[in-house]
């Protein structure tokens, strides 16, 4: 049986492949190999995580390249966290997506700003 990976398992890979990429950043090129998506699938994450100021985009003589913010190297050192904690109790986080999903909450504040919170479930 395939094993497919939910929505905060594909923005860890886009995130750790930008962060890996250092201050230089990494081409979409890259990204779409290294995350192992579709174009039109990655355009759907990294609008999502450069709205939210976990990436940013770099245009740069018509060619997008993509940084990780402090806040995004933040959120996956989270995420990992979480991601251990839920190893060590048995669970696998591809399994309980529905748990992360009232655990991890995207919100808008003041219409300007989105945030990561975290609710108690």
């Amino acid at each position: 049986m395939t094993e497919y990976r939910n929505s905060l398992q594909i923005m860890a890979d886009v995130l750790e492949t930008t962060q890996d990429a250092g201050r230089e950043g990494v081409a979409v090129t890259k990204l779409l190999s290294k995350s192992n998506l579709s174009h039109n699938r990655l355009k759907k994450f990294v609008t999502k995580l450069t709205s939210v100021g976990l990436i940013n985009e770099i245009i740069f003589d018509g060619k997008s390249t993509f940084v990780c913010t402090n806040k995004g190297i933040m959120y996956l050192e989270e995420y990992r966290k979480f991601d251990d904690m839920a190893r060590s109790f048995g669970l696998e986080l591809w399994k309980n997506l529905e748990i992360l999903e009232k655990s991890f909450s995207v919100e808008h504040q003041d219409g300007k700003e989105m945030a990561l919170g975290c609710q108690v479930v």
